[in-house]
Formats: structure tokens, C-alpha cells, sequence
């Protein structure tokens, strides 16, 4: 979770980016996210912008939250609650606040689910943000019904963060992992031809707007793919440094 909060030492289960939101939970699993500890002052409020989670066909989970706080979450850690409060959430976004005044001290506070999902947003301590999930980019691209989609308008000086979901016969299927990719160059071999490099984990995808011939090398020169590539090409990398050639035009590349 570390890679997706503002301060580290978060934890928990079933925890997914939901467009720049938090989703706890699954349709069949709870989810709870746990704070680092924090020293808390005697008497303090964590409070916590949330919803129902609501299909794609329109039906709500009927979902309940709650917020614990604890020098050892019951949940993640086997502790006692020193506060706790359940809380039937609605369609609409609202903010629910738990009261504790066992303060004065390191504590953690714990956030979750009694059963399967909810959108979470701008958790507070004590009127000072704690932080949900940082993200700095939120799109959704829905109505794609090809295993490909292509995204323009990037800036290669970003790293973007994604996930896919799917919808088949009016089920839908849970977030996948986050994938992160790195924007890694531009190659303009004149002509009108335009070359992008794509890197991100354990992958490197080429895409070309005309037909270019490309080749790729480890470091120490042993050859892992050489042909045309028009369109796009994605391939499978062990992480490490590669020389990509594309036309007359060859370059590092680094593959995490």
C-alpha cells in the first residue's frame, strides 16, 4: 500500500483503486485498511467519506462500515477496540465520524467493511488528514470490447497507474492488480514515423504509427526480438537494462 499513500506503513485486505478512491472489499470478502501508528491527542474524531458500492447494473451491496481505533487493530493485528462504531452506508456519498477520547497516545485506527464493498475517500485524525490513496490521474474508459485499447494524450515525463475490469452477461468481475507503466521515450525516425517505448513490470510494449524495423538486445548483446512492428508489440522482459533499435536509432532502455 505503500506505493499508492502519501505516508507509509499502511495495511490491509482487499483494499483496490477505485478512480482516485478506495474500494474495501469484494462481493464476497471484507475489506480493511489500517492505519501507521500515530500519536493521537487525549481526545480526537477519525472521520472518513464513504458510500455504497453500487454494480454497473445499478444494485447496491447494502454495505456496512466501520471505524475502530486500537494500539493493536482486533482485525489486522488480534488487539482490543478502545472506540468502535458501525455504519449502514447509502448510494450517496456521506461522512461518518467516530468519537474516542482514550487518547494520548500511539495509536492505529482501522477502517473497514462487515461484508463486501465500499467507496472510501479523505480519511481525517482529528481534523488533519491521515490520507487515502494518492492518485494524481483518474479516467475511466468504458464501452472497449477488443482485448486492446489505446490511450493518447499521455505525458512521457509521468508514471501512469491502471486496472481493467470486466463485464460479460451482466456479471462483473472484480478490479484487477494495479499496473504501472513508465513512459519511457520517443524515437522520431522522420517521415511522419513516431515510435513510443513503453516500460513497466517485467514488460516493454513498442508502438510504431508506420511499419518500423525494431530490435532488442539485452545489455551484454544476446538478441530478444528482431522484426517489423506496425501498430503495436508487447513483450515479455526479465527486469534489466536493453537496447532497443528503432530504424537507425538505438537506445537504452530499463525494464523494472
Amino acid at each position: 500500500l505503500d506505493e499508492y499513500m502519501t505516508d507509509e506503513g499502511w495495511r490491509g485486505s482487499k483494499v483496490y483503486q477505485a478512480g482516485g478512491k478506495c474500494k474495501l472489499g469484494s462481493s464476497t470478502s471484507a475489506g480493511y485498511l489500517v492505519s501507521p501508528e500515530l500519536q493521537l491527542p487525549a481526545v480526537f474524531t477519525i472521520s472518513v467519506d464513504a458510500k455504497d458500492y453500487v454494480t454497473s447494473s445499478g444494485r447496491a451491496d447494502g454495505t456496512t462500515l466501520y471505524i475502530g481505533v486500537g494500539e493493536k487493530t482486533p482485525t489486522g493485528e488480534g488487539g482490543e477496540w478502545l472506540a468502535y462504531e458501525e455504519f449502514a452506508l447509502t448510494a450517496e456519498t456521506e461522512t461518518y465520524t467516530l468519537h474516542c477520547d482514550a487518547g494520548g497516545r500511539a495509536l492505529c485506527f482501522e477502517i473497514g467493511t462487515v461484508q463486501k464493498r465500499a467507496i472510501i475517500d479523505n480519511i481525517r485524525a482529528n481534523g488533519t488528514s491521515a490520507q487515502a490513496p494518492a492518485m494524481t490521474m483518474s479516467e475511466t474508459y468504458s464501452g472497449i470490447t477488443g482485448t486492446q485499447y489505446r490511450v493518447t494524450g499521455l505525458d512521457r515525463t509521468h508514471t501512469y497507474s491502471y486496472t481493467v475490469r470486466a463485464i460479460a452477461g451482466g456479471i462483473e468481475s472484480e478490479e484487477s492488480n494495479v499496473i504501472t507503466v513508465t513512459m519511457a521515450s520517443s524515437v522520431d525516425e522522420g517521415h511522419g514515423t513516431v515510435a513510443n517505448i513503453i516500460t513497466g513490470e517485467g514488460y516493454m510494449t513498442i508502438s510504431s504509427d508506420t511499419e518500423s524495423q525494431v530490435s532488442v538486445h539485452t545489455i551484454d548483446g544476446i538478441r530478444i526480438f528482431c522484426g517489423k512492428v506496425s501498430g503495436q508489440r508487447s513483450l515479455r522482459l526479465d527486469n534489466g537494462i536493453y537496447i532497443v533499435t528503432i530504424g537507425s536509432k538505438s537506445q537504452k532502455v530499463l525494464v523494472r
